[in-house]
């Protein structure tokens, strides 16, 4: 658990943001170079709140996916609502190596990475997977029986050779230690856990540590100097099974006849909201910094009696209570769910501040204009007014930040300047 400390116009707010995580088994419990590794909880957590059933192997389905960067072929293989890399990645980067300096080990088990560019070495339309992606890939092939499910059938020497039964095909790449020495890939025929298969996550704890997933079911940290093999996932939503069925989500578009602007819309539920910030001039409106760009991008800020009466004929602005069913409707980590896969800012870890969104609500962080005409926070969180207000004439707002998963809620005074986004009445 780590806390994080907020401030949003001179308002600090302590929010608390838990990392659930699932870890892939590979060998026995690896300690590299008996430094830089710490184990967490073992067993207990690994689906921790993940609903997700066990995939049947037979529903398993294999295909084929060439890097357009470098021409190389990859097996990939769908594993319940998940799409894989069914190999390590092996695309040559700068801070990245072959075990032992030896090409013929780049082709066997890929290329040993970094931290730093392990986020961005996926090719387009795939992702470092986080520790989420792991945690429902472990659910979906069995839990604690994963670990032999997922790993190769060869390669690991007699004692731990899995079944591979989704085709997933783990493989101990070994590691490279934060001082560039190679270790834990020489797999002997009846030795337990000589070996190993360490795969760097997108979730980091801090400026100098990330997440691994390696040995023993144990969640890992390591220093980003070290250097670990990579699976990429396809990005796009995996639902966990928590609130409403992304399949069951209505896409449409919606014309404004005041200034023939057109909206992305979406129907969530029973709900049918604009998927795009308000983008309507009004009096008492701006676009971030006076610049037309964010306009086109972010939608206008507006204070709230400008916001009130801003959405077109048949929409209105949304109650706070509208709100709490938006986010009672899409269930666990809702902020993940409604957030776009763009624009967002990293945390200070190095984390990824966008989201997955599974509903196509594309929630951006168009920040705000204060009281005295500042505007600040563009692409660190976005906030929408409500049209609930306070007996003392404030009303209500609705954020999302870029690093803290809940949609929280606070009074305002309504000169400050908010995105809106409207509802169908």
């Amino acid at each position: 658990m780590k806390f994080i400390s907020v401030t949003k116009s001179g308002r600090t707010l302590l929010l608390t943001a838990v990392l659930s995580l699932g870890v892939i088994s590979c060998g026995g419990d690896d300690n590299p170079n008996n430094g830089g590794g710490n184990n967490n909880n073992s067993g207990d957590n690994n689906n921790s709140g993940n609903n997700t059933a066990v995939v049947d192997p037979s529903t398993v389905v294999k295909s084929t996916f060439t890097d357009g960067r470098d021409g190389k072929e990859y097996k990939t293989v769908r594993i319940g609502s998940q799409t894989w890399m069914a190999e390590n990645l092996n695309y040559q980067t700068d801070s990245s190596w072959c075990y032992d300096d030896a090409d013929s080990n780049c082709v066997k088990y890929g290329r040993l990475y970094d931290w730093e560019t392990a986020t961005t070495v996926c090719p387009n339309e795939w992702v470092l997977p986080d520790s989420a992606d792991w945690e429902l890939l472990l659910a979906a092939a069995g839990g604690n029986e994963a670990t032999g499910r997922l790993r190769a059938r060869s390669g690991w020497g007699n004692k731990d050779n899995g079944t591979d039964d989704y085709g997933f095909s783990a493989l101990p790449g070994g590691l490279r230690t934060y001082n560039g020495i190679f270790t834990n890939a020489d797999c002997k025929d009846n030795c337990y856990g000589c070996c190993t298969g360490t795969w760097w996550t997108a979730t980091a704890i801090s400026v100098t540590a990330a997440y691994s997933h390696s040995g023993g079911m144990t969640n890992k940290t390591h220093g980003k100097m070290y250097g670990f093999s990579v699976r990429c996932v396809k990005n796009h939503y995996h639902w966990d099974g928590t609130g409403i069925d992304p399949s069951t989500v209505v896409k449409g578009a919606f014309t404004d006849d005041r200034d023939g602007q057109t909206y992305k819309t979406v129907k969530i539920g029973g709900q049918t909201w604009m998927a795009e910030n308000l983008n309507k001039e009004t009096e008492n409106s701006w676009c971030y910094e006076n610049s037309p760009d964010s306009c086109a991008k972010y939608g206008r800020l507006y204070d709230w009696n400008a916001a009130k009466t801003a959405c077109p004929r048949g929409w209105h602005l949304p109650d706070n209570e509208t709100w709490n069913r938006l986010v009672k409707t899409v269930g666990s980590y809702p902020t993940i769910k409604l957030k776009s896969t763009e624009n967002w800012k990293r945390d200070s870890y190095g984390n990824s501040g966008n989201g997955k969104d599974s509903y196509g609500f594309s929630a951006l962080p168009g920040g705000q204009r204060n009281s005295i005409g500042g505007f600040l926070s563009v692409s660190w969180y976005g906030t929408w007014w409500t049209s609930t207000i306070q007996q003392d004439g404030r009303a209500y707002d609705r954020t999302i930040y870029s690093d803290h998963d809940a949609v929280t809620s606070s009074i305002m005074d309504k000169i400050f300047g908010y995105s809106v986004r409207c509802v169908q009445d």
